[in-house]
């Protein structure tokens, strides 16, 4: 069984026919050819879907879609917790993501055992909107292969 996760294209054609299913936009579907995905099938069983999508993540990884939507969520996270910003509990996760990934977060402590050769991850500065502008793509080129 050929499966994977539409890629952008595969959206943006569907979408031109009409309205795009949510859970195709997110979960693995079947493909009938190679690089060819289903006009309208989708699996059955619960338990396939979450396995053939998290096997499709973790072999593609996230899209870039996929990492600015992940972002925009921290963000409105973000804005709506109090407290000094090094220790709001998104951005420790969001700093948690960076450093699993091998990346460092700017005016945070270095890991025990890492130091300044570890690969340093770019912030945008100013409003947060502008991190997931179009505009911007540089700071999301660093951060997506953290991913």
């Amino acid at each position: 069984v050929g499966y994977g996760l539409l890629s952008a294209e595969d959206l943006a054609r569907m979408a031109k026919k009409g309205p795009v299913q949510q859970s195709r936009k997110f979960l693995a579907v079947p493909f009938v050819a190679l690089d060819s995905p289903s006009e309208a099938s989708e699996f059955s069983n619960p338990e396939v879907v979450i396995g053939l999508t998290i096997m499709a993540y973790r072999l593609s990884g996230l899209r870039m879609s996929d990492l600015k939507a992940f972002l925009s969520s921290l963000i409105d996270d973000m804005n709506q917790e109090t407290g000094p910003h090094k220790t709001r509990k998104t951005c420790l996760r969001y700093n948690a993501f960076i450093e699993a990934g091998g990346g460092h977060v700017r005016g945070t402590d270095w890991p025990e055992g890492k130091g300044p050769t570890a690969v340093e991850s770019q912030t945008a500065a100013g409003n947060d909107n502008e991190l997931l502008s179009d505009e911007a793509p540089s700071v999301l080129d660093h951060i997506w292969p953290l991913f």
